[in-house]
């Protein structure tokens, strides 16, 4: 349609050499599984051009997750003072979030968090449940209990002006404005042009973010919600694209970035076993090996994904192996 040159690269399976080579590429531990496909595409594209342009920022700038929708819906919820049961917490940690044990983990988990601390936890990486489960005992007193709300809903909750819950914040009414407000001084800096930034770095290239160009933002700041978030989000880029996009593009499902790394892990158990052995692990000063290859284990049923979980925890291992932390 564009008369454009395209290229098309496949990721491959991960092979222990693959995420050395990923990892080994941090300067320090960073958990998105979504920096797997990045780094190859990086690799991949620094071979043609060492500038290249990003869409990162439109979905925190103009509502374009469904996340927001969701957690809007729970709106009441805020109502409620925080709750804790601590019965649940005394009973054993399941990490099958099927079961009813599981199940009722994960309501007392976002109960006591109250509703902003439950948004925070969507990126918390590792439950509470989790943590409890495959951290020694002696390192998860040390962070039991311990999210990212911790450190910033103090501010709002007790009128304060610091953290990212400053005046500004308050004075935005609407609820899905105030989460676009929290992504785009937490998730977005921290999470998605990071991860861009230190891919394109490991392959030296450079990336350009047209959208968090700061005349786009303080615009799309201005704009009233309907403008945002109307047909699923980012309203007014579809309306300013429709006459240059074809209408089964602008309209298809919205499709992430992260890899499979759940059938990568499946279809390749030994792998996982093989990066936690017995007499080269380092960090059994967090983690009790015993209980990560009992993960494994019962990662082997359809029912359990702990992935993503896993992934945090091979990143740390072999950061630090690389590293000697």
């Amino acid at each position: 349609r564009f008369q454009t040159t395209h290229h098309e690269f496949q990721t491959p399976e991960l092979s222990f050499h693959d995420l050395q080579d990923i990892i080994h590429s941090l300067d320090e531990p960073f958990g998105d599984p979504s920096y797997i496909p990045t780094w190859f595409l990086s690799k991949f594209t620094s071979e043609h051009v060492k500038v290249i342009l990003s869409g990162d920022g439109g979905d925190e700038i103009l509502g374009g997750y469904k996340r927001y929708y969701i957690h809007a819906r729970g709106r009441a919820l805020s109502l409620l003072p925080r709750m804790r049961f601590d019965l649940f917490r005394k009973l054993p940690p399941e990490i099958n979030k099927r079961t009813l044990i599981g199940r009722l983990q994960r309501i007392e988990e976002s109960l006591s968090a109250g509703y902003w601390g439950s948004y925070f936890n969507r990126f918390n990486g590792l439950s509470d449940t989790f943590k409890r489960y495959v951290m020694t005992p002696e390192f998860y007193k040390t962070v039991a209990g311990l999210s990212p709300g911790n450190f910033l809903l103090p501010h709002f909750e007790k009128g304060g002006q610091g953290g990212i819950f400053n005046s500004d914040f308050k004075k935005i009414s609407n609820t899905i404005e105030r989460l676009l407000w929290i992504d785009m001084h937490t998730y977005l800096p921290d999470y998605i042009l990071t991860k861009t930034d230190l891919a394109l770095m490991a392959h030296s290239a450079e990336g350009r973010n047209p959208f968090v160009d700061y005349r786009l933002v303080e615009f799309a700041n201005t704009l009233p919600p309907e403008y945002k978030f109307r047909e699923g989000g980012k309203y007014i880029l579809r309306k300013v694209l429709e006459d240059y996009i074809p209408k089964e593009v602008l309209n298809r499902k919205k499709m992430g970035f992260s890899p499979p790394i759940k059938y990568w892990f499946r279809d390749n158990i030994d792998l996982l076993y093989n990066i936690f052995p017995e007499n080269d692990f380092v960090s059994k000063d967090i983690f009790d090996l015993k209980r990560i290859r009992q993960a494994i284990e019962k990662f082997s049923a359809p029912e359990v994904n702990i992935s993503e979980q896993l992934w945090l925890i091979i990143v740390l291992e072999l950061w630090r192996r690389k590293y000697g932390i």
